[in-house]
């Protein structure tokens, strides 16, 4: 090599350093291009309404954990799901366009490095799942349907001092601006993403609720009843909830208990689980293992399956036998609601469920007293609890129209009809001759109310008589205009059967296409909620019964006291008017009618009166007094101021020898001013 070459070669090692000296040497900030300030973040013809997925990764700093949250359209299905969190359905069209329009507008406000070493102190850095670190940020990628990305960027700190100031990066590139976003809308809570209604029941149309305490001993395998009731809901009713079963355990199994003398519901507790149930949060869901169908009836396939049956019991639920087949038990009892339209609901409890995602399987513990929980039952603040939930159709819930039968297609006599109501014309009358046989030494005032009675029973048959005459008269037809009104009201009648049959098999149709639709979403999958709406749903015997207030039981009964006292202080005042007859100390108390009139009972005079009666007895008439019926004697008259009449005795005429017949109150008697 000549002394030329080498003079060229070091030449050219020296311009290529210079050069790659140059590249790198860090640019001032008045250097960087002036165009990016200013500019959109993210291209000018973005779109939310064509974005198809949205996958959001953030470090958590209080958990030093990375989470993933991702949701997507699923093209063939048509639906919208959530593949973080194993594809579960997402309520998702409309909140996918809010979070894609956190970026629309989105302008760079400022450009403040360019160094990938500054990445970390603006918090902007990856985030990386498998190594967790500070300084990461929030990576947000949004793809269209051919899963192209419309947007990519990773989202760092605030800009301290500002609140709506962050600092970006797009990612693969190494410029750090600071952007003005409003990050409400890129959730990463489950919650936000799913039906929010989960149930879609209304707590109104609660009709009735089952309550089954029980609980699994997982060492023994056996089941250990606590209790069931059941509760019956109106709200239009008074009381709005009965308790109508109460069984409880006892050593000869669950006996019928009820509510003691001081013991009611506890309405505050029931209510908060109607609303409980209206308002049920879930916070995460679980898969749950095939072969386990929507009734939660266990195939062979899932018993024989070692990994799916400890699916289910690392989750508080275990398959056990009932008849001939399989069904699912839980560890803290169920209840079924049933509602109006015939929907009703299944809660199965089951063990708890962490605060996170992450999966822990319960091991068994050193043999429990019967009643008692286990010590993996135990919860702490912040846990959470699965449930699984299913939905039947119960027909019963509908009440069955009431059918109204056809008319026969001959009508029936009308000379039969007046039999029946000539019947009760007749007891008016017998009670009509009972005055017309009293001695004549009766007062005017007492032949004056005998005719009250005796009009109505006089009169009654004739205008009856006269309005059927009339009614023969009006409404005799042919027999053809007969045929034809018979067969328009039995078309009449058809119809609206029809209608009532239709409407009826309405509400069977729709009940069960509900239930379905409702079965349908739970059928695949495990619940977790909230251990606080847990204890409000999962209720026991103890919560729902409570001892009555003192204060508010003794005031009724202060004021139930004092009533009969003042009834008991009027019966004494009357006594002494008519204990002077010596005749009347063997006869029993007086009765209602008796203690109304004492004036008349003062008059002696009048005692042979009462024995000229020998009429047989009169019929019973309602609202007569509690006493025995001997108290008023055969030989009284109805007075027109007595309401009761009592009901007479065929006993001898010595038995009327005391009694006096009753008066109405006149100025003259002089018992009123004794």
């Amino acid at each position: 090599m000549t002394e030329k070459t080498k003079t060229l070669l070091f030449v050219l090692v020296a311009v290529v350093i210079l050069l790659v000296a140059w590249a790198a040497q860090p640019r001032r900030l008045e250097e960087r291009p002036p165009e990016l300030v200013g500019q959109l973040l993210v291209p000018a013809d973005f779109d939310p309404l064509k974005a198809a997925s949205l996958e959001i990764v953030k470090y958590d700093e209080k958990e030093a954990r990375v989470e993933t949250f991702e949701v997507a359209h699923d093209k063939q299905k048509g639906v919208w799901s959530i593949p973080s969190h194993e594809n579960y359905p997402a309520d998702a069209k409309e909140h996918m366009a809010e979070a894609a329009t956190t970026f629309v507008g989105a302008k760079i406000l400022q450009l403040v490095s360019e160094s990938p070493g500054d990445h970390k102190q603006y918090g902007v850095l990856e985030p990386d799942p498998r190594d967790p670190s500070e300084g990461m940020g929030t990576r947000v990628i949004i793809k269209d349907k051919d899963n192209n990305p419309m947007v990519a960027v990773i989202i760092g700190k605030k800009v301290p001092g500002q609140s709506d100031l962050y600092y970006v990066r797009r990612v693969g590139q190494d410029q750090v601006f600071v952007v003005s976003l409003n990050t409400d809308r890129l959730s990463t809570r489950f919650e936000d993403w799913i039906e929010k209604d989960l149930l879609k029941l209304n707590p109104w149309d609660i009709k009735e609720v089952e309550i089954r305490d029980y609980s699994v001993d997982i060492v023994r395998g056996i089941i250990i009843q606590r209790g069931q009731m059941t509760l019956e809901y109106n709200d239009t009713g008074d009381p709005r909830c009965k308790l109508v079963q109460d069984l409880q355990a006892t050593e000869r199994g669950l006996q019928q208990q009820g509510l003691g003398p001081d013991e009611e519901l506890n309405t505050t507790k029931l209510d908060d689980m109607k609303f409980a149930l209206d308002d049920l949060k879930i916070v995460d869901v679980n898969r749950k293992p095939p072969g386990l169908s929507a009734d939660l009836k266990a195939e062979q396939t899932l018993i024989s399956n070692k990994e799916a049956v400890d699916n289910l019991a690392a989750r508080g639920f275990y398959p056990a036998r009932v008849d001939d087949r399989y069904e699912i038990v839980s560890n803290e009892g169920e209840i079924r609601v049933l509602m109006k339209d015939g929907v009703e609901y299944l809660l199965r409890f089951g063990g708890p469920a962490g605060t996170g995602r992450t999966e822990e399987k319960q091991t068994p513990k050193p043999e429990s007293k019967p009643g008692e929980k286990t010590p993996e039952q135990k919860t702490t603040p912040g846990m959470n609890r699965f449930i699984m939930v299913t939905a039947r159709f119960n027909e019963s819930a509908i009440p069955k129209p009431e059918l109204q039968p056809l008319p026969e297609e001959t009508p029936p006599k009308t000379d039969s009809q007046p039999k029946p109501q000539a019947s009760p014309a007749a007891k008016p009358a017998e009670a009509k001759t009972e005055p017309k046989s009293a001695p004549a030494s009766q007062t005017k005032t007492d032949s004056k109310p005998e005719a009250k009675p005796t009009s109505p029973s006089e009169t009654t048959p004739t205008e009856k008589s006269q309005h059927e005459g009339k009614e023969k008269t009006e409404h005799k037809k042919s027999p053809e205009e007969a045929k034809k009104e018979l067969e328009k009201r039995r078309e009449e009648i058809k119809k609206e059967n029809e209608r009532k049959q239709k409407e009826y098999q309405e509400k069977l149709e729709q009940g069960r296409k509900k239930a379905k639709e409702l079965n349908d979403r739970f059928a695949d999958w495990y619940y977790i909620i909230s251990e606080d709406t847990y204890k409000k749903i999962r209720l026991s015997r103890s919560d729902i019964v409570k001892k009555k207030e003192k204060k508010e039981e003794e005031k009724p009964k202060e004021g139930a006291e004092k009533q009969p006292a003042e009834k008991g202080e009027h019966k004494h005042v009357s006594q002494p008017e008519h204990k002077h007859p010596p005749e009347e100390q063997p006869k029993p108390a007086a009765s209602g009618a008796e203690s109304a009139q004492p004036a008349a009972k003062s008059m002696p005079g009048e005692q042979p009166k009462a024995a000229e009666q020998p009429k047989p007895a009169e019929p019973p008439k309602p609202a007569q007094q509690p006493k025995q019926p001997e108290s008023s004697p055969p030989g009284e008259k109805p007075m027109p101021s007595q309401q009761p009449k009592p009901t007479e005795q065929p006993k001898p005429a010595e038995q009327s020898k005391p009694a006096e017949p009753p008066k109405p109150a006149q100025p003259k008697p002089p018992a009123p001013s004794m």
